[in-house]
C-alpha cells in the first residue's frame, strides 16, 4: 500500500453573510434588545407596584386594628384620670406609647375647624365663627388618614 500523506483537515470555514442578511440579523437583534429592555422596565414597574400595594395592605391592616382599639384608648384616657396606682398608670401609658409608635396620631383639638378632621357636635356663642372651643371626643389619624374625626364644639359669631 502506498503511503498516503496525512491530509490536514481544513479549518472551519467561516460562512460569509451577505450584506442584506447581516442587516436583517442586526435589525432582529435590535428588536430583541428593545423588547428585553421593555420587559425589564415592565417587570421593574410590576415589582414597585407590588411593593407599594403590599405596603398599602399592611397600612390598611394597621389602620383597621388601630380603629378597633380607639374605644380602648378612650377608656385608658378616662381611667388615667381616676387611677392613682403607679403600676397601673405605667401600664396604661405603655399601651398609649405602643399605639402612637405604630403611627397613631391625635387630631389637633384647637384652632380653626376643619371638616376633614373635625365633627361638629354643637356651637356656642363666640367672637369668631368656626373656632374650636372644646373637644368632646379625641380624634385620631394614621399616616394622614382620619380614623375617627375629633368631636368638637365650635364658636358661632352672633
Amino acid at each position: 500500500m502506498p503511503h498516503e500523506e496525512a491530509k490536514e483537515l481544513p479549518h472551519k470555514e467561516q460562512k460569509l453573510i451577505p450584506h442584506e442578511e447581516h442587516a436583517l440579523l442586526q435589525q432582529k437583534y435590535s428588536e430583541l434588545e428593545d423588547q428585553l429592555k421593555r420587559l425589564q422596565a415592565e417587570f421593574d414597574n410590576f415589582r414597585k407596584r407590588t411593593e407599594k400595594e403590599r405596603a398599602g395592605m399592611k397600612d390598611d391592616g394597621k389602620a383597621e386594628l388601630l380603629s378597633a382599639l380607639l374605644p380602648v384608648l378612650d377608656d385608658v384616657e378616662e381611667a388615667k384620670k381616676h387611677i392613682k396606682e403607679k403600676g397601673t398608670l405605667l401600664l396604661l401609658s405603655n399601651l398609649e406609647k405602643a399605639l402612637f409608635s405604630a403611627g397613631l396620631a391625635r387630631i389637633r383639638e384647637s384652632g380653626p375647624l376643619d371638616l376633614g378632621l373635625h365633627e361638629v357636635a354643637g356651637t356656642e356663642p363666640g367672637e369668631q365663627d368656626g373656632k374650636i372651643i372644646r373637644t368632646i371626643r379625641t380624634g385620631y389619624s394614621f399616616r394622614g388618614r382620619v380614623l375617627r374625626p375629633a368631636l368638637v364644639l365650635v364658636s358661632k359669631k352672633e
